[in-house]
């Protein structure tokens, strides 16, 4: 849970502060929209400074952000390169390999427009107990078929959720961007039994 969470704009930086074996030490993200006029050698407070709503945000707490990252080491304030999810990774290395099962976001990480990551890491969950379950605990025969039964869905998804992304980017008013269809939110609503 962050302890500040600021917006100048289209640019949000939240500051967290959850390492229990470093007491006092703090970690930021910061988050932009701004794509192309970030440019080689920004730091995070150069982004925030090109917002149009730099002028007009609250002094006080642009003044606990530009300290926080004043009392930052100069290569942490490396602006990096943009948020980028990829592509499902086929149905042959979906989800780990051998002994070892990935699931959720460790799987299949998708865009966050819809907030079903975590959702659908619990149905990885429910499939792969069943699939043990079902197969006496093979781990080879579980395996397979919680690949054979989660891809399809979490592909599905993940295509839609990317589509998703890609037009509330270039909607002028989020509003624009089609709701689900009925169909569509109840096979999701489905969970682990669609």
């Amino acid at each position: 849970q962050p302890v500040a969470v600021i917006r100048v704009g289209s640019t949000l930086i939240m500051v967290f502060s959850f390492d229990s074996k470093l007491p006092g030490t703090i970690t930021w993200v910061v988050s932009s929209q701004l794509g192309e006029r970030i440019e080689d050698g920004d730091t995070p407070w150069d982004v925030i400074q090109k917002e149009e709503a730099f002028e007009s945000a609250p002094q006080d707490r642009l003044e606990i952000v530009k300290q926080i990252f004043d009392e930052s080491r100069a290569e942490d304030l490396r602006w990096h390169s943009p948020l980028c999810t990829t592509p499902l990774p086929s149905r042959s290395s979906f989800g780990g390999k051998g002994r070892v099962a990935l699931i959720g976001d460790a799987c299949h990480a998708i865009m966050p427009t819809s907030g079903l990551g975590g959702a659908l890491a619990f149905e990885d969950i429910v499939v792969m107990t069943r699939q043990l379950q079902r197969n006496n605990f093979d781990i080879k025969e579980s395996f397979a078929g919680f690949v054979a039964q989660r891809y399809p869905r979490v592909k599905q998804i993940a295509d839609e959720q990317m589509e998703r992304a890609e037009a509330y980017r270039e909607a002028k008013n989020p509003k624009e961007v089609a709701e689900w269809t009925k169909e569509y939110e109840e096979w999701v609503n489905l969970g682990a039994d669609a």
